[in-house]
């Protein structure tokens, strides 16, 4: 799914707004480490592209070179009109260091 800096789905897919699948509405903007803690972290932005009230659950993972995914975490949103966007950013509890990529692995909207 997505890694920081591209949508989380395929990158080919339509665009939030365009009938998009829940996955295809988030998109990572930054990832990063940092320099002092070590912890990861990910900026998320959601854009309901929903023609209906929605909430998202968002499942993430910081990934590391030595482990396949690590620390996945959930997110959620408070309700979005369509069209309404939020930006959000998810912190890594643990240290990791060095280079990590950011994903989304799993998207569920849920009407509200």
């Amino acid at each position: 799914m997505g890694e920081s800096g591209a949508p989380a789905g395929d990158a080919e897919g339509p665009a939030p707004g365009e009938g998009a699948e829940p996955k295809d509405d988030v998109r990572i903007e930054a990832c990063a480490v940092d320099a002092a803690t070590g912890k990861p972290s990910m900026e998320i932005t959601v854009t309901n592209s929903a023609a209906w009230r929605v909430a998202y659950q968002l499942d993430i993972a910081f990934v590391t070179p030595v482990r396949v995914s690590f620390g996945d975490h959930g997110l959620a949103t408070s309700p979005l009109e369509p069209g309404q966007s939020i930006t959000t950013t998810a912190d890594g509890i643990l240290p990791l260091g060095g280079h990590v990529t950011c994903k989304v692995t799993q998207v569920t909207r849920t009407p509200r």
